[in-house]
């Protein structure tokens, strides 16, 4: 008797032990939360840095938070033509009307412009490195700023689906669709609307992928490389040669791709050779194309793999009926079976979030959400930004304004600000921008010396207000970031009212401050401005308005309403102290 009780108890130790490692099935008990949606998921989700967003039946785009509390709604009336993008700093660029209308959210929902294009976008638009977007019709590309303006236009047919991707100078790759002795074939451009190359690639490219040394591409013919610029003209920087591997089934050129750390654009980076029964997976340095390591995921549908994520957490991989989570070294960290969709689609999208949870969309109205891995990703991984600096020339030289009569009359002519005003200026920005900066570099020099100057008299911008009125009115005008360290140090230092005004003028009309360096400096400003200066004082409440309304971050809000409450003391009077008033409602009614 005493030997079947201890059979009995190895065998329930080695049940237990089996049920430990057993593959998880995935379902409504075993979630990490669970919500119910306002409809049924009718296209792809966006994944942003706090969350993601949908498009359901019911007519609505939600964004929710990692933890599935809803966040915002927006009504969207042509729900099946649409597609949502998340652009940098979590903007959403959500595209209707079959394709053919734009409109663009902040993070808080807060519609910003919204525009009609002659032709449907053809691809997901490619984010610039200074707020700029770029755009892909069957017809044409175009380039947009972030304020909606259009920033130049290009007639540009043949263009394939493959989005376009950046190489390491901040100019862009463009793929046709129409082969060329089996080849496909595309051109360079800069940010600028100018077209620096025509290429042809090794062979017929069936992915392509942005790192930050280049450009990852595979092709129909198994092989694959890195394509990169060396002394301002494209090569190949390696390639990875079809070795013959094997693997279970039918090797899939057309389903193999690269795979980028999502949080890491400088690291090594997943080959994903994908066989009919199998995938091969190889960690490849970008340094040189050498496989450092390789493993196989084995079970798995390649034809119909359903999403592929490689983080610095790990290797998420799942098809339409099982998920995988490994390490870079091919450990297997989590597995799970999806539920069964049994003859009928009881769930059509997935979301794989930042802080590694896997959500499942499904058709009865539902969201259920199971952690994969317990890293989350911090803010601190976010990629940092990068600017086109490198395509300007700044001459200060040029811009010996001291005992000179007028600023140069082409930098800051009636007819320089019409024309970025209204736009389309095409690869003539390249030449502005250079000449602003360098004029607004001679400017920060000027006001930073101040009276410690043993100059014998006042410079050029002191005589010439006019001139430096249309200098400041230009900062805010070219629809990107590429401006704002000159508004922040000018707000601190001019003492001009006249100039000053003008400027607080232009950020009420745009208030793109990524980084927070504007506000801080209207903070600073506030602070320092007399009581007495009540026109200066609405400027800088409209100013922080227009950021606050724009950047839509809470972080944003709270500092908006700390800036207004500088205004609410007794010495200030009562038009001031209501306008203050007035403004801190405009920015609660954003709900940030």
């Amino acid at each position: 008797m005493k030997s079947i009780k201890k059979i009995e108890a190895i065998i329930f130790i080695l049940s237990q032990i089996i049920s430990l490692f057993a593959e998880e099935v995935l379902n409504n008990l075993n979630t990490n939360w669970s919500i119910v949606v306002p409809g049924k998921v009718v296209t792809e989700p966006a994944i942003t840095n706090y969350g993601f967003s949908i498009i359901t039946d019911s007519k609505l785009l939600s964004t929710y938070s990692n933890s599935g509390i809803l966040l915002w709604e927006k009504a969207v009336n042509r729900y099946r033509d649409a597609s949502i993008y998340t652009i940098d700093n979590d903007f959403i660029l959500l595209v209707t009307d079959k394709n053919s209308k734009l409109t663009l959210l902040n993070p808080s929902g807060v519609e910003l412009w919204s525009k009609e294009i002659d032709s449907p976008v053809l691809s997901k638009p490619l984010c610039g490195w200074d707020g700029r977007i770029f755009l892909s019709t069957k017809d044409f590309i175009e380039c947009i700023g972030i304020s909606g303006l259009l920033k130049w236009h290009l007639d540009i047919t043949d263009l394939s689906t493959i989005p376009f991707q950046t190489l390491p100078d901040g100019s862009f790759v463009v793929f046709f669709e129409t082969l060329e002795n089996g080849k496909t074939k595309g051109l360079r451009i800069s940010p600028f609307g100018e077209v620096l190359e025509e290429i042809t690639f090794a062979g017929q490219v069936v992915s392509a992928q942005t790192h930050n040394q280049g450009i990852a591409l595979t092709f129909t013919d198994c092989t694959a490389g890195l394509f990169t610029l060396e002394e301002n003209q494209s090569k190949n920087k390696w390639v990875l040669q079809n070795n013959g591997s094997k693997g279970s089934g039918t090797l899939l050129p057309s389903k193999s791709k690269f795979l980028l750390c999502d949080d890491n654009l400088d690291s090594e980076f997943i080959y994903l050779q994908a066989f009919s029964n199998s995938l091969n997976l190889y960690k490849i340095n970008p340094e040189d194309g050498q496989v450092i390591r390789s493993f196989s995921i084995n079970n798995i549908d390649s034809i119909n793999l359903e999403k592929t994520i490689y983080n610095k957490a790990g290797i998420f991989i799942c098809d339409n009926s099982r998920g995988y989570f490994f390490n870079d070294s091919g450990l297997e960290l989590w597995s799970a079976q999806l539920p069964q969709n049994k003859g009928k689609n009881e769930w059509n999208y997935t979301i794989y979030t930042y802080d590694n949870h896997l959500i499942i969309c499904n058709t009865n109205w539902t969201l259920n959400s199971y952690r994969v891995s317990q890293a989350t990703k911090n803010i601190s991984d976010l990629p940092k930004p990068k600017n086109y600096k490198n395509w300007y020339t700044i001459n200060t030289a040029d811009f010996d304004y001291i005992f000179q009569n007028s600023i140069d009359a082409d930098v800051v002519s009636e007819k320089r600000v019409s024309i970025i005003n209204k736009g389309n200026y095409g690869k003539d920005e390249i030449n502005y921008i250079s000449e602003l900066l360098s004029a607004c570099e001679v400017y920060k020099n000027n006001l930073s010396a101040g009276t410690k100057t043993n100059r014998q008299g006042p410079s050029i911008f002191d005589l010439d207000s006019i001139g430096t009125e249309r200098l400041v009115t230009q900062l805010t005008m070219y629809s990107t970031d590429t401006f704002c360290s000159y508004e922040a140090y000018y707000l601190q230092a001019i003492t001009n009212k006249t100039i000053l005004n003008t400027l607080l003028q232009g950020i009420s009309n745009f208030g793109y401050d990524p980084t927070g360096t504007v506000l801080n400096a209207l903070e600073v400003l506030a602070k320092k401005t007399s009581y007495k200066e009540e026109l200066i004082i609405s400027r800088i409440c409209d100013a922080t308005y227009s950021v606050c309304k724009f950047m839509g971050r809470p972080a944003f809000n709270s500092k908006g309403k700390v800036i207004l409450q500088n205004f609410l003391f007794p010495s200030y009077s009562a038009n001031t102290r209501t306008y203050a008033r007035e403004t801190m409602k405009k920015i609660s009614a954003l709900d940030l």
